[in-house]
C-alpha cells in the first residue's frame, strides 16, 4: 500500500488572506461569509483554501463556521518582522510534507528542477499536482526566509527532527552484469561500472522502495537527500 502524505493545495499566504477576512468579520463567521468577504465563490478550491488554511493551524473549521487561532492572532500582532517570521515557521512547518522536504534539504541546495519527481516517487505526491506543490514549498521558504538567493536551504539550529527506524542500502551500475542477482543476497558490497554514463542506485528499507538513476550532477543532490536521510535514521536507531 502506498504511503499516504498530506499536502497543501494552497500557499501559506493566500491561507493567511483567508484567516485576515474571518479576522475582519470578529474572528468567527461563516464559510458563505468568508468567501463573500474575499469576492470568492464557494467551490471545490475554496474548499481547499480552507482545508489548507486550517492545516497550516491559522483557523479552526467545523459545522460550517471558520474560526482565527491563536496562532494567527500571534502573527497578526507580532511585535517586528523577526517575530513575525517567526510564527509564520511554526504554521508554514504544521505542514507534515514541508516538514519532510525540509529535514532532507536543509543546508543544501534546493534540487528545484528535480523536486516534483522526488515529491512523486518519494513522498507520493499526485502527479498531476506535484509541480503545484513544489512552487508552493518554495514559495513558503522564501516567505519565511529559509531559502537564500542562491537557492540553498537554510538550516534551522533549534528545529526539531522526526527520525525514523534504519534503512537499507543497495547499489548497483545501470548495467550491472546478471551476475549480480545471483549474489545480492551475499555479505559483500558490490558497485559495478561498466561503459556507460548512467549509474542506478537502488535504495530498499522500512517505507521506501526506489531507484535513483545517476546521469547528470544534479542528479547527485536528490541522491545525497536520501543518503542523508538514511545516516539520521541510523543515528537515531544508534542513539535510542
Amino acid at each position: 500500500m502506498p504511503r499516504t502524505v498530506d499536502y497543501p493545495r494552497t500557499s501559506l499566504r493566500n491561507s493567511q488572506e483567508l484567516a485576515g477576512a474571518v479576522d475582519l468579520l470578529g474572528g468567527k463567521c461563516s464559510t458563505q461569509s468568508a468567501a463573500d468577504a474575499m469576492k470568492l465563490k464557494l467551490s471545490g478550491n475554496f474548499s481547499a483554501l480552507i482545508s489548507a488554511t486550517a492545516k497550516y493551524g491559522l483557523i479552526e473549521s467545523k459545522s460550517g463556521q471558520l474560526t482565527t487561532t491563536p496562532l494567527y492572532r500571534s502573527i497578526k500582532l507580532a511585535y517586528d518582522e523577526n517575530e513575525k517570521i517567526e510564527f509564520e515557521r511554526k504554521a508554514f512547518f504544521s505542514m507534515i510534507l514541508f516538514n519532510k522536504l525540509y529535514d532532507t534539504f536543509k543546508g543544501r541546495p534546493l534540487p528545484i528542477s528535480n523536486l516534483s519527481k522526488f515529491l512523486i516517487r518519494e513522498l507520493d505526491v499526485e502527479e498531476n499536482i506535484a509541480t503545484r506543490v513544489k512552487n508552493i514549498f518554495i514559495e513558503g521558504l522564501k516567505q519565511v526566509k529559509l531559502l537564500d538567493s542562491d537557492n540553498n536551504v537554510i538550516e534551522l539550529q533549534n528545529k526539531n527532527v522526526d527520525e525514523e527506524q534504519s534503512t537499507n542500502v543497495e547499489v548497483i551500475s545501470a548495467n550491472a552484469p546478471e551476475s549480480y542477482n545471483e549474489n545480492k543476497n551475499s555479505n559483500t558490497s558490490m558497485m559495478e561500472i561498466q561503459d556507460s554514463n548512467e549509474f542506478s542506485f537502488h535504495i530498499v528499507g522500512p517505507g521506501i522502495n526506489t531507484k535513483i538513476t545517476i546521469s547528470e550532477e544534479e542528479d547527485f543532490d536528490i541522491l545525497n537527500a536520501v543518503i542523508r536521510k538514511i545516516k539520521k535514521r541510523f543515528s537515531f536507531t544508534e542513539n535510542a
